[in-house]
């Protein structure tokens, strides 16, 4: 007896579950992808956007052909792609969102942390140098008040 080439329906929803499944991997690569446009400000401009963008896309083709390689004896069908993709949007929907708005906070906090920090350093810096120059200019003022 040969090699079949075709899957039986319980077969299909395990394959179908498995792409499910691999499509929440795709959402967390996708989460690192947010997550860089929260971190970085050059992420957030157009351009560097949409090259992110199609990235993933080249990604998560390439994890579908992978996926019908591996799983599917080399046969693509249109449900691996559909499941991984619910499986991405399930998760970004869910845990990606509550991830993302975490990672705002903990950045935003950091944020302004470091920025009052750099204000208070700033003005002591800042207080110095006029302390300096006052210093300077009594010296001066006083040297020619003199003579």
């Amino acid at each position: 007896m040969g090699l079949e080439t075709f899957f039986t329906v319980p077969q299909q929803l395990l394959l179908f579950l498995l792409s499910v499944i691999t499509g929440i991997g795709l959402g967390i690569v996708y989460d690192i992808f947010r997550a860089f446009r929260v971190l970085i400000p050059l992420f957030r401009k157009k351009a560097a956007t949409a090259a992110a963008d199609v990235l993933y896309m080249l990604i998560f083709g390439i994890t579908v052909f992978l996926f019908s390689a591996v799983f599917g004896r080399g046969q693509v069908r249109f449900f691996y792609a559909a499941g991984a993709g619910i499986g991405a949007l399930l998760y970004i929907l869910t845990a990606g969102n509550v991830v993302i708005g975490i990672l705002r906070c903990c950045c935003g906090r950091i944020h302004n942390t470091a920025k009052a920090v750099s204000e208070r350093i700033t003005d002591v810096y800042i207080h110095r140098i006029r302390k300096k120059r006052s210093d300077k200019i009594v010296k001066c003022h006083k040297k020619h008040k003199n003579t």
